[in-house]
């Protein structure tokens, strides 16, 4: 199956594991939804630098690594989209790796924005962070405050940097109506194994996705939050030295807009 790689690069050589990376974390081509939705993602880059920016697409082919390319230089002070790799069977997730040259990564400038287009009329949309290597998590994080109201759908992401294949994290979702001296009572706990891009585990010459692993429709999947107004939730890392980020998505049933819930 074919595969596209996007590399943001200074120079016209292939990315390495030294070269900084940034996690996009939802670009898809557009992906229908529930309710009727279709969500459409857009990855914006901004070059503040004295020198072009080149998008190279890398192809895959079936055990081949193919750096056929288009480049498409972006120059200096210039501002343009750069367009989604596709799904695939091997990466089902939503997240992918950007790759940009040693020292110049402070002088790229990103918007990812995604929109329910069968509904463009009422919302430009909801703008989500563009992950940088230094941004990731080797502790706890915590994610608040998520609603549990029927109306709306919670989605939790979670996105391993390493795309090990026996990467493990705790969630852990509390109650936060008892006030401002209390913790919360612990409504569920789980532990979730990343999956990895590949079955076993990360691919040098496939570097584009990272470890994935989610959890959909929150209330649904774990009825007793529906008890709650809001909650907390908590990830611990289990694997040692993993690096990670992670986020929550609440849409609205009716109108599709999307709050997004980052780390705190």
């Amino acid at each position: 199956m074919r595969r596209l790689l996007l590399i943001l690069l200074f120079s016209t050589s292939t990315a390495t594991g030294s070269e900084p990376r940034l996690l996009v974390p939802v670009w898809l081509p557009d992906t229908p939804g529930a309710h009727g939705s279709l969500w459409h993602s857009e990855l914006w880059l901004q070059n503040s630098g004295i020198e072009d920016a080149v998008v190279m697409r890398v192809e895959y082919l079936e055990n081949c690594r193919v750096p056929t390319c288009s480049n498409s230089p972006i120059g200096p002070g210039a501002t343009a989209e750069v367009f989604p790799t596709p799904v695939s069977a091997q990466n089902p997730g939503p997240g992918v790796f950007l790759y940009v040259h040693q020292g110049e990564s402070e002088l790229l400038r990103f918007n990812l924005r995604t929109q329910d287009v069968s509904r463009q009329h009422l919302t430009f949309g909801t703008e989500l962070p563009v992950i940088r290597d230094d941004e990731v998590f080797t502790t706890s994080l915590n994610l608040f405050p998520v609603p549990t109201d029927g109306g709306f759908r919670q989605t939790l992401r979670i996105y391993d940097f390493d795309a090990n294949p026996t990467s493990q994290i705790r969630v852990r979702i509390y109650d936060t109506q008892f006030g401002p001296s209390a913790a919360g009572n612990l409504l569920v706990e789980e532990i979730v194994t990343l999956a990895s891009p590949t079955p076993n585990g990360p691919d040098p010459e496939r570097p584009d996705r990272p470890g994935f692993g989610q959890r959909l429709d929150l209330v649904d999947l774990y009825p007793v939050l529906a008890g709650s107004q809001y909650v907390r939730i908590e990830i611990e890392p289990m694997t040692s030295g993993l690096r990670f980020w992670a986020f929550v998505s609440v849409t609205n049933n009716e109108t599709q807009h999307v709050t997004t819930i980052t780390p705190n």
